[in-house]
């Protein structure tokens, strides 16, 4: 689903084809996806978008590459192992692009035949990719990078923060910064009285960074082709749950709690090199644009950042915009239930065209199901 989704909603268009065959016209096939796989799921995912005919764009304008692994370490400073006759070896993380456009010729080649190279987390099920605004932001403002943030809930919320260090741009991981510095606030702007005190103000280190990012392409050129810091300093250490392999039990073990040290390079890795005023920081909506997935569903119960809350804000949003369309009728079963094609709609305004909005609405809605890019209501 979610390649589904990266691939629609990077070529969305307003055609109305074969509902079975979606034809992107080729004008509109200018951007490429280049799609960062790991050891263990570059066939399966390259077999996923064949298998899919690419969701109607052309093969040639995807670039499927390998990242590298490196051995995850215990907390006492030893390698872990999958067997007993095999190390466990993890993805060194999305900075990983670095030594792809050192190392290959034809991720080179797209990037030079680019302008801005957008960079998004595969996690974050409700990514806006290639946002007109987002990269109209950057490109009006000649920023050399922009990025997406969303405010942190609480302070101790898992996300990065975009901060100023040692008088240049930085993000730093959640697990980099000192209790004390996480949980500093400023003032309310509220007035406290006798019988009213106000709540806190907002946290001082709010900007959450959701890996969404747009890059001017020459920089991000120039900056990893010409680089005279060695990628290899730029590794952070990553403490994470890592199933391995039990000496003792002989089986391999999914821990609960993190138990190791996984090695990653962080995409962000270059924001120190950018000039001062060419960072744009804009924030959005978390409920439209921020629904990581990292723990899985649990029948019966609610779980944060699981992929059934990721639906859930999918459909949710649909729903939203099918609201907009006049006279339309969605009955109580079909809130929140129906999916909304990106072929045909990028964040809900192709709906109100004049062709489509009343051939929606004059369609029974009464049902979980999906729009699909020509606008026909398919129950499922």
């Amino acid at each position: 689903m979610k390649a589904q989704l990266l691939a629609h909603s990077a070529y969305a268009v307003s055609f109305r084809e074969d509902p079975d065959k979606p034809v992107i016209p080729a004008d509109v096939q200018l951007c490429k996806m280049l799609v960062m796989t790991s050891y263990e799921n570059h066939d399966a995912t390259i077999a996923h978008f064949e298998e899919h005919a690419y969701f109607g764009a052309k093969k040639e304008n995807f670039l499927f590459f390998q990242q590298n692994m490196l051995p995850a370490v215990s907390f006492d400073g030893k390698i872990m192992m999958q067997s007993p006759f095999a190390i466990k070896l993890a993805p060194n993380g999305n900075g990983a692009l670095f030594e792809a456009i050192q190392q290959r010729a034809d991720v080179q080649d797209v990037i030079k035949s680019m302008s801005y190279v957008q960079v998004i987390g595969v996690d974050n099920a409700i990514n806006k990719v290639l946002d007109p605004l987002f990269i109209g932001y950057a490109s009006e403002n000649q920023l050399q990078c922009a990025l997406k943030t969303v405010e942190k809930e609480q302070e101790t919320e898992k996300v990065g923060v975009v901060l100023i260090k040692d008088g240049k741009y930085d993000i730093a991981e959640y697990s980099e910064v000192p209790d004390e510095i996480r949980d500093e606030r400023l003032p309310s702007n509220e007035r406290a009285s006798y019988f009213y005190t106000p709540p806190p103000g907002p946290l001082v280190y709010r900007h959450g960074h959701i890996l969404h990012v747009c890059v001017d392409a020459k920089f991000l050129l120039d900056i990893t082709m010409s680089s005279s810091q060695s990628v290899a300093s730029m590794y952070h250490k990553a403490t994470k749950k890592i199933e391995a392999f039990d000496l003792a039990s002989k089986e391999l073990v999914a821990p609960e709690v993190e138990n190791g040290y996984k090695f990653e390079l962080f995409f962000h890795g270059f924001l120190p090199r950018v000039e001062t005023g060419k960072l744009g920081v804009m924030s959005v909506d978390r409920a439209t644009e921020f629904a990581p997935v990292k723990n899985a569903d649990v029948d019966g119960e609610v779980v944060a950042d699981s992929p059934a809350m990721s639906r859930d804000m999918i459909l949710k949003e649909a729903t939203e915009w099918l609201d907009q369309v006049p006279d339309v009728q969605i009955a109580a079963a079909a809130r929140d239930q129906v999916e909304v094609s990106f072929l045909l709609s990028y964040r809900g305004e192709s709906l109100l065209d004049d062709e489509i909005a009343p051939k929606i609405a004059e369609q029974q809605i009464d049902a979980p199901g999906y729009i699909n890019h020509l606008g026909d209501f398919i129950r499922l």
